[in-house]
């Protein structure tokens, strides 16, 4: 679920990612924690 919302809202959704630690890597990019799973 959460990966969903990372890959539609990008960074927007950094900003209340439950899983902090990967939230920092997608500000990069956008797919951070997508890539990361």
């Amino acid at each position: 679920m959460s990966t969903e919302i990372t890959e539609k809202h990008g960074k927007k959704v950094t900003t209340y990612l439950p899983y902090d630690g990967l939230a920092q890597p997608s500000r990069n990019g956008c797919s951070g924690p997508l890539a990361i799973a």
